[in-house]
């Protein structure tokens, strides 16, 4: 039997092994964000909280969009 290595960085889908798409930037503290991640096949969504550090002239939902758009 063969070993299956999980990909917990929530950047894949682990039913599909498809790359996720992110779908919303929220802040959430100071420093944080959190990132909602999509599969595109089975739509399933994984919502990570991740340190955000952003310069002073860049908005969260400015960087969704542009995340959104690659």
């Amino acid at each position: 039997m063969a070993h299956q290595r999980w990909n917990m960085s929530g950047h894949e889908c682990g039913f599909c092994h498809v790359e996720r798409a992110v779908i919303a930037v929220t802040p959430v503290v100071k420093g944080y964000a959190m990132k909602a991640l999509e599969c595109p096949k089975c739509r399933s969504v994984v919502r990570l909280v991740v340190m955000h550090r952003l310069p002073h002239d860049t908005t969260l939902d400015h960087l969704a969009e542009k995340q959104g758009a690659a």
